[in-house]
């Protein structure tokens, strides 16, 4: 400044302030214009760095993916060596060039997927099975997004697509139809067993038949004062506990004589009757039957004399003199008494192997199992396995029992009830209803039309003069 500025400023106040004034207002023009330049200089700075490190991560990048092919085939990138490579994170901004430079894509999602409904930001790859190109192209159709094209400039965020669960359908119970397909192809199974397998088979039948009784036997049947003042509650707890013996049997696939008698009847009705081989499947079926049948008995009475009499010859418990009762009680009866009770335990027993059979799981056939067999042994039937273990050890704890009370007086009768109820009765009359029906519409016109012309022959052969009155009334 000239000094004679510098004087004249000083000894004019109103000057002196404008100088200052100005001077101020320079200085604030230059504070901006030098915060803009120190700004400038700091965002070049950073854009150098990020250039660097985007170089040198393309560059590493490129030379760990040296053997990687990519092509581009209708906006779908390909990749070879790394198909799956998924980044369920939203990455920095300094791994912006480096995705750009792999040709990552991001798909996008309609409008109305919410942010409140996802959360979570995701880069999805798009990759191409080699092996599985279908699931590709259904993917495609299924979503027609994914093959719009996206601009490279911006790199849009999206959220995570709504993943639905598709819950296979779980069939628990199997219909009438179903059920009885599946007894045919058992009942074949069962009789193309060996030897060697039915023995071992049966033997466990008879002896978890044996358990069902134990357990029975040891709760129920060991409470007087249950039985005194509540005669049929004890009679259901006899029934409630013994149907363990059929689930494991179920379970383990064991041959139980009064269960085959439906299965292998309808297996056998599934063969052909007109074949050569029917006399050799019709002993296939009568095999099984018959060693299952011997089997149970002696596996029922093992299970009785190793594991319950031997074990406790002789003591003061109230099941013992309960055993002895029971088996006088069953020896009672008449013949026909005993058959009919045979026929409707093994009508029962069927249908319980029947629930199993359509039932799909096992909590589904132990139910099933559950509710007829409880039935029949609260009911007081007879089944001829079971009575294979009761009678025996009530005749080895000295009940008042004769051989012959036991195999013709009650055996005899039960096990030819147990063959009606559960081959003729359930068998043929479940087969008739459900297969044999169903295949033949016409079944019972042709049987009408058959007994008429039956009766019409026997008709003309008695009055053979009729026959030439009609004839000649016609002529």
């Amino acid at each position: 400044m000239h000094p004679h500025d510098k004087h004249s400023s000083s000894q004019n106040p109103l000057l002196a302030n404008k100088d200052s004034r100005d001077v101020e207002l320079q200085e604030t023009v230059a504070q901006p214009v030098e915060e803009q330049q120190f700004m400038n200089s700091t965002a070049t700075n950073a854009n150098v760095s990020v250039i660097n490190a985007s170089n040198d991560n393309t560059q590493n990048n490129s030379d760990r993916n040296v053997e990687a092919t990519t092509r581009k085939e209708d906006d779908e990138i390909i990749l070879e060596d790394d198909q799956h490579l998924d980044i369920h994170y939203k990455p920095p901004s300094i791994l912006h060039h480096v995705i750009a430079d792999k040709s990552i894509q991001f798909s996008t999602l309609p409008s109305s997927t919410t942010q409140s409904e996802h959360q979570q930001h995701f880069i999805h790859h798009h990759y191409h099975h080699f092996t599985n190109s279908e699931s590709s192209s259904r993917d495609e159709k299924k979503n027609p997004l994914l093959n719009e094209k996206q601009p490279s400039s911006t790199i849009p965020t999206t959220t995570q697509p709504q993943q639905t669960t598709h819950f296979p359908s779980i069939v628990l119970f199997n219909t009438p139809f179903q059920v009885m397909e599946k007894m045919k192809s058992e009942g074949v199974r069962k009789s193309k067993l060996t030897v060697d397998q039915l023995i071992i088979l049966s033997l466990f039948a008879g002896i978890f038949k044996g358990i069902g009784c134990t357990l029975s036997l040891l709760t129920a049947g060991n409470s007087r004062s249950l039985e005194e003042e509540n005669p049929g509650l004890q009679k259901f707890f006899f029934g409630a506990v013994f149907p363990i013996g059929l689930v494991l049997i179920s379970a383990t696939g064991a041959e139980l004589f009064t269960a085959n008698v439906l299965v292998l009847l309808v297996g056998l009705f599934s063969r052909k009757w007109r074949s050569k081989k029917f006399f050799i499947q019709f002993t296939q079926f009568s095999k099984n039957l018959f060693v299952s049948y011997v089997f149970n008995m002696l596996g029922a009475f093992l299970m009785a004399y190793f594991f319950v009499y031997l074990s406790q010859p002789c003591c003061t418990a109230y099941w013992i003199e309960y055993i002895k009762n029971l088996a006088v009680a069953k020896t009672s009866r008449s013949f026909g008494a005993c058959l009919a009770s045979g026929i409707v335990c093994n009508i029962l027993v069927t249908m319980a192997v029947y629930n199993s059979q359509a039932a799909t799981t096992m909590e589904g056939k132990i139910l099933g199992i559950w509710f007829p067999i409880m039935t029949f042994v609260a009911s007081g039937y007879e089944h001829c396995v079971a009575n294979a273990f009761f009678i025996p050890l009530g005749m080895l704890y000295g009940a008042n029992v004769s051989l012959y009370d036991f195999f013709i007086g009650n055996l005899l009768p039960s096990t030819i009830g147990n063959i009606i109820g559960g081959a003729l009765v359930i068998g043929c009359l479940l087969y008739y209803v459900y297969d044999y029906r169903n295949r033949h519409k016409r079944i019972l016109f042709n049987v009408i039309e058959f007994v008429w012309g039956k009766i019409k022959e026997k008709y003309r052969a008695r009055n053979p003069t009729a026959r030439l009155e009609q004839v000649s009334t016609q002529s």
